[in-house]
């Protein structure tokens, strides 16, 4: 069996321990997995064929994406290659204005937001205080608490795309992660900080394991039945102390799991794709 790896230059260079546990892992279990370079892949329409090429004449019998790019994703599923996690999975997850509108359907519960375009912003229209958010941030980047319209217009022209949210307050310091892999719950670890409103891990954040509530699960089945991801991380913030769906996170960071667990992440991340595979092959 054959497989890409997908990672951007500053994915591989942040993550080189977890890649080469999971090529390791891969090989012994007779798998070739190869490391590709969302920079030197080439994909689009040819002859008007959808085809992706990092390698000439090699075709991957499934692929693994570890950037955010999901049209990368909608051009493999066209071509018919198993890949992980799926094109709808990445679209709904790597945009939190569409995180929140997809799950709008359903009873999920989640805090207020607006979703806004930089370029045609009236900051008068809404309410304040605020926590302002770029639509594809992530790791607690371009994620700001504002109190004042004129706080919002000053932080405008820093952030890096015209997509923005602008969501209500919710309790500061504290959210949870629950890690969801193949259809089960991995495991769950709360994050706090005393010192920022954010409580991100990368950012300084406490973390330790936790337990999610019934209703916390409950929102994690939804997750699971609607998109059906093999590995992501669903994070809950809270509000007067009621858990509140506030992203998923597609191409999702282990590093809060070998902290806290002796979980050997890689290899029940790469048993839930051999078997996926398997599945589809048979």
């Amino acid at each position: 069996m054959y497989g890409w790896l997908i990672y951007d230059a500053e994915g591989r260079a942040r993550n080189g321990w977890f890649i080469g546990q999971m090529v390791q892992y891969a090989s012994s279990c007779g798998v070739c997995l190869e490391v590709v370079g969302a920079e030197a892949f080439c994909f689009g329409v040819r002859n008007g064929r959808c085809f992706a090429e990092p390698f000439e004449g090699k075709r991957p019998d499934f692929v693994l994406v570890r950037t955010i790019f999901p049209l990368i994703q909608e051009i493999l599923e066209h071509l018919e290659i198993p890949v992980y996690n799926s094109a709808k999975v990445s679209s709904v997850c790597n945009d939190k204005r569409r995180t929140h509108a997809f799950f709008a359907r359903s009873t999920v519960p989640m805090a207020d937001s607006f979703f806004c375009s930089r370029r045609c912003f009236d900051a008068d229209r809404y309410g304040y205080p605020a926590v302002l958010k770029s639509a594809s941030g992530h790791g607690g980047g371009e994620v700001f608490l504002v109190k004042n319209r004129e706080e919002v217009l000053a932080l405008l022209p820093s952030l890096s795309e015209d997509a923005i949210l602008l969501q209500e307050p919710v309790d500061q310091g504290r959210d949870v992660r629950v890690y969801l892999l193949d259809g089960r719950v991995l495991a769950a670890v709360e994050r706090t900080s005393e010192t920022d409103f954010r409580s991100n891990f990368s950012l300084g954040g406490k973390v330790r394991l936790f337990a999610p509530d019934e209703s916390m699960l409950k929102v994690v089945e939804e997750v699971k039945s609607s998109l059906d991801p093999l590995f992501v991380g669903v994070d809950f913030t809270f509000r007067k102390g009621e858990p509140l769906l506030n992203e998923i996170e597609d191409v999702v960071g282990t590093r809060m799991l070998y902290k806290l667990t002796d979980l050997p992440v890689h290899r029940l991340f790469l048993d839930a794709v051999f078997r996926k595979v398997y599945e589809k092959s048979t």
